[in-house]
């Protein structure tokens, strides 16, 4: 009976996190829902009449202690330890803090709901020059974004550290936090290991390196229906820049009592790399215990009966033996992507389409670094063809390399890319394919092609479907200088509606800028991440 309770709740509380008009604005984990759709349904304060630089820009800033890479997450009229329903902002940061602020600004004079270190005694957040890279600088903590689960009140985060004194030993460790206090969960913290049979370390098997694997992509809990637990959390890494002897890893725990390690799988066993970076997006699932992520540059021999997958579309499902996989897609040309660094799934999290009426009813979206677009078929991926792709559909935005997640919203598919414009591509329904040349872009190209902090991840809003607003986030000057935030209209993306620059004397300046980072909408406000902090836009209460 005990079991049975526990298997409703999760059932629920996934379908809480699948995209539905009838729920909240909550946003509970890396672009909104488990299918990471990148939508908020229910945004009906924010529309394309109401966003334009005379009525809507600044209204708040938060301020942390570090950098927030992590996308900020918002649950609405949630009870706190002040006996009062808040609407609430989670941010954590690159300093291993998470910080529960009001979101509309009523906080005590503290500034904040709670605040807690994830760091124990003794331990510190991990500096850039520890693992080699100019990447993630100067500290790196939590740079994956949590996951909430609304029904139990928890938080879900990743936090990396390393010990102070004697001979450095670095951790990483999966909390499950109080949402109403930010106290730890009985059972938490659980530090994160993991060994499996395979030559790629050089000898008989291959272990998690918690110096070399960065969890950049964003925490999933979801169903495991044929697993001993309901359901899990799970976790996925990649490295710091390509430095050092690194797998791609999934591991996986169970969400009621996260001691418990319910599955781990590494993308080379019997090789090296192919890390699941997808641009700081998560790893995805259709709500019946298929888990789906994508690996990057690394060994490739699964055409000739091997057991490494660099540059491939992945599903994993996880039972009682643990996680296993169960399908994969390679591109054709993978042996030229590993070699140029143009890594498969950078185009963030593989994006689950809604339910479709034509010929393949499932559907799903990656992108690589080459501006290659991928339209798969996610019950039968399609494996490895030397001659010709085996998914769908494949075609280019015109050569800029991809380091955005895709929204697919009212039959279009958006996309951001290096050095380009915000782009829309419109899918018929009746065929099942997309044409391949842009319906629309926008004028504003982000960043450049090939160098750093090119793209956007964004986000999308819309009331019920109408209304749409593109919120794309422009961080080219990530490091040195303010992040800037855009809006244009669904409909036409030549049709911008406002940016963060445009209002005299700086009034809109957002924070210095980080990479990857997507803005979460929620109840008439747009949340940005930054150095030191969070950045809020609305609707000006004294529009100038």
């Amino acid at each position: 009976m005990i079991e049975s309770a526990r298997l409703a709740a999760g059932l629920l509380l996934c379908l809480s996190l699948i995209p539905s008009i009838a729920k909240s604005q909550n946003v509970l984990t890396f672009h909104n829902d488990v299918t990471r759709s990148g939508i908020q349904w229910k945004e009906t304060t924010l529309n394309p009449t109401s966003v334009n630089s005379t009525t809507f820009g600044k209204v708040l800033t938060f301020t942390a202690d570090a950098d927030v890479y992590a996308q900020p997450l918002y649950v609405s009229q949630f009870k706190m330890s002040d006996g009062q329903l808040h609407n609430v902002l989670l941010v954590a940061t690159e300093h291993d803090t998470v910080y529960a602020f009001d979101a509309d600004g009523q906080n005590p004079a503290s500034g904040y709901l709670w605040k807690v270190s994830l760091l124990l005694s003794g331990e510190i957040w991990v500096n850039a020059r520890d693992v080699g890279t100019t990447d993630i600088t100067p500290a790196i903590g939590v740079v994956g974004t949590p996951v909430i689960d609304p029904t139990h009140g928890t938080i879900y985060v990743v936090a990396k550290s390393k010990t102070t004194s004697g001979t450095v030993v670095f951790y990483q460790r999966l909390h499950a936090l109080n949402l109403a206090t930010g106290a730890e969960r009985p059972n938490s913290a659980t530090t994160i290991q993991a060994t499996l049979p395979g030559s790629g370390d050089g000898g008989s098997t291959v272990s998690f390196n918690a110096l070399l694997n960065n969890q950049r992509a964003a925490l999933l809990l979801a169903p495991t229906p044929n697993a001993s637990t309901p359901y899990s959390v799970f976790i996925a890494w990649a490295s710091h820049g390509d430095n050092g002897a690194y797998h791609g890893w999934v591991i996986s725990y169970d969400a009621a009592n996260i001691a418990q390690q319910t599955g781990a799988w590494t993308v080379t066993p019997n090789g090296a790399k192919a890390g699941i970076w997808m641009s700081g997006g998560g790893l995805s699932t259709d709500g019946t215990g298929n888990i789906f992520g994508a690996s990057g540059n690394g060994d490739f021999d699964a055409n000739s009966g091997g057991s490494n997958y660099g540059d491939s579309l992945f599903k994993l499902n996880l039972n009682s033996s643990g996680l296993s996989l169960s399908d994969w897609f390679t591109p054709s040309d993978q042996a030229d992507l590993d070699g140029s660094d143009s890594d498969f799934g950078v185009g963030g999290a593989p994006l689950i389409l809604p339910a479709q009426t034509g010929p393949i009813p499932h559907l799903m979206m990656t992108a690589d670094k080459q501006g290659e677009i991928y339209l798969l078929n996610r019950d039968n991926l399609g494996g490895y063809n030397g001659n010709s792709n085996t998914n769908v559909q494949s075609f280019n935005n015109g050569g800029f390399s991809v380091h955005s997640n895709l929204v697919f919203f009212n039959n279009g598919l958006f996309l951001v890319p290096d050095g380009g414009p915000a782009e829309k591509w419109t899918f018929n329904p009746t065929i099942g394919l997309f044409t391949t040349a842009p319906q629309s872009k926008s004028s504003h190209t982000f960043g450049c092609n090939g160098c750093d902090g090119g793209g956007s991840n964004f986000s999308i809003s819309s009331n019920a479907g109408y209304d749409g607003i593109v919120w794309a986030i422009d961080y080219s000057q990530f490091g040195n200088g303010p992040a800037v935030l855009y809006a244009f209209d669904t409909s036409n993306l030549t049709t911008q509606l406002y940016s963060s620059s445009t209002a005299a004397g700086n009034r809109d300046q957002a924070l210095v800028a980080v990479k990857f980072t997507s803005p979460t909408v929620a109840n008439g406000k747009v949340y940005v991440g930054g150095r030191d902090g969070v950045t809020v836009y609305g609707l000006l209460s004294n529009p100038n």
